[in-house]
């Protein structure tokens, strides 16, 4: 993760395979958010993993995380001129 001017980047998220989808990113995500309330994030190498997950945390603090984009092929993409308090 790199904070920068209010503006955190994630640059992923490692979970061991054996503890996919119990909640341990989503954990370590809002750890960091708790952490640092003034600071804004995106994901910056959004995948099929990542991507849900940050839509799903960005549902809950849209305030917090930079929106997301899905493709028709499916694949995810940040916003990256979204700024905080700015409309999506």
């Amino acid at each position: 993760m790199i904070i920068r001017n209010r503006v955190g980047k994630f640059q992923g998220i490692g979970v061991p395979d054996e503890y996919h989808r119990q909640g341990w990113a989503t954990d370590m995500v809002n750890a960091l958010l708790a952490h640092y309330p003034d600071i804004f994030f995106y994901n910056s190498s959004l995948n099929e993993m990542s991507g849900p997950l940050f839509m799903k945390i960005r549902h809950k603090m849209p305030e917090r995380i930079a929106p997301i984009r899905v493709h028709e092929d499916g694949g995810y993409e940040v916003v990256t001129s979204w700024r905080p308090g700015q409309p999506d």
